[in-house]
């Protein structure tokens, strides 16, 4: 934190006022000057100074507000929960005893990530810049596996292609394939930060809804690199999926959202 956020740090705490909208700053500052706590001239120059936003010092200073590490901690307490609760479900269901443990595992892995993943909308959080490295590594891999794993597929893009452009359609679909790549890894992450405004539809109960739906249908892709994990349909998965939309609904609760 620099000196000018410092110095609004120390002013906002010992004032005692939150800074709930950007419309509160101008009061912020006269309250400040009106309690002695620093003059009005010095904290006019620390506003002009400070090299962050008001919106950023409303989300790093508002206690109604969680971080990163509360919402871990939050997160962590919510998967030994869920682990609890999904063991005496699949119980319930009649399970096999390894088939409770592994959904039981399964459910607390993504519990604890969806109570992290409402903060992608935020461009320097963690949760948004460690998707944001995964997801480009997955890009790359996918340009140089693709040709190789799933020849049948790079072949029908090439095909299509070849409608208007002549040429082996292997090599078409391998080109549209890494002009897609590259134009991802180039511009994908600013259109992604662009689309989406901080705290809003991943901090919803409707994206609550979105997530606990891609989560049950990622157990299928999860299934074809774990194949123990074949098992991991109907009532189970149900499960599974409950247990990320409750992650999300953790966080929310944690920013005080609902």
């Amino acid at each position: 934190m620099l000196f000018g956020d410092c110095i609004l740090y120390v002013a906002i705490r010992r004032s005692g006022v939150k800074l709930r909208t950007t419309g509160n700053v101008h009061d912020l500052f006269s309250r400040c000057s009106l309690c002695g706590i620093i003059s009005e001239d010095s904290v006019y120059h620390s506003l002009v100074m400070s090299t962050v936003s008001t919106s950023y010092v409303w989300s790093v200073l508002s206690p109604d507000m969680g971080n990163f590490d509360q919402h871990l901690s939050a997160g962590k307490k919510y998967a030994l929960f869920v682990i609890v609760i999904s063991s005496f479900t699949a119980f319930q269901l009649r399970a096999p005893t390894d088939y409770i443990i592994l959904t039981a595992l399964v459910a607390s892995a993504y519990a604890l990530l969806t109570s992290l993943v409402p903060d992608i909308d935020h461009q320097d959080s963690i949760p948004r810049q460690t998707a944001g490295k995964y997801a480009s590594i997955g890009i790359i891999a996918l340009i140089l596996l693709l040709p190789t794993v799933a020849p049948r597929f790079v072949d029908g893009i090439g095909r299509v292609v070849g409608i208007a452009i002549s040429g082996d359609p292997s090599v078409l679909g391998s080109g549209v394939i890494l002009i897609g790549g590259v134009v991802a890894l180039l511009f994908g992450g600013d259109l992604f930060d662009n689309s989406l405004t901080h705290r809003g539809f991943t901090h919803s109960p409707a994206f609550a809804f979105f997530v606990g739906i891609v989560s049950y249908f990622s157990l299928g892709l999860l299934k074809g690199f774990v194949p123990q994990l074949s098992f991991l349909s109907g009532e189970l998965g149900v499960i599974v999926a409950l247990a990320a939309v409750g992650g999300i609904f953790v966080h929310l609760s944690v920013d005080d959202i609902i």
